[in-house]
């Protein structure tokens, strides 16, 4: 059995940003949460996130070729099965330049549709990066 669960209620997360008052990335956020069987947001701040997501010890600083392409709007989750999650929202990306950063990490990169991302909906992509 299972000790984490899904979130299902949107007020459980705390969130930041005032975009996600809006209805409907209220709904789509919901939507991805439980699609991804999302138990917490954080779990991993993003300038540790090789230790987070790839399981190796880095310095205390990363170096400029840890920075991920594009990044904007970023989040981190984690799910039921503590598979961590990097999301991030950004208005455009060069797509062979995060596709090539993801690969040469063993990393798999989800790029979808405007209309899947609740930060500023139908304007911003979303962007999942996870381990492979």
């Amino acid at each position: 059995m299972n000790k984490y669960k899904i979130l299902n209620d949107f007020k459980s997360i705390k969130l930041l940003n005032k975009n996600y008052e809006n209805l409907k990335g209220n709904i789509i956020f919901k939507k991805w949460c439980s699609d991804n069987k999302i138990a917490k947001k954080g779990g991993g701040l993003i300038n540790d996130f090789w230790k987070w997501i790839l399981d190796i010890k880095r310095p205390n600083y990363f170096y400029e070729t840890d920075i991920i392409p594009s990044r904007d709007h970023v989040e981190t989750y984690t799910t039921i099965t503590q598979q961590k999650i990097i999301v991030f929202h950004p208005y455009q990306i060069d797509k062979s330049e995060l596709l090539k950063w993801c690969n040469d990490r063993n990393l798999s990169c989800i790029i979808k549709d405007r209309k899947f991302s609740w930060y500023n909906p139908n304007s911003t992509l979303l962007v999942e990066i996870r381990r492979k």
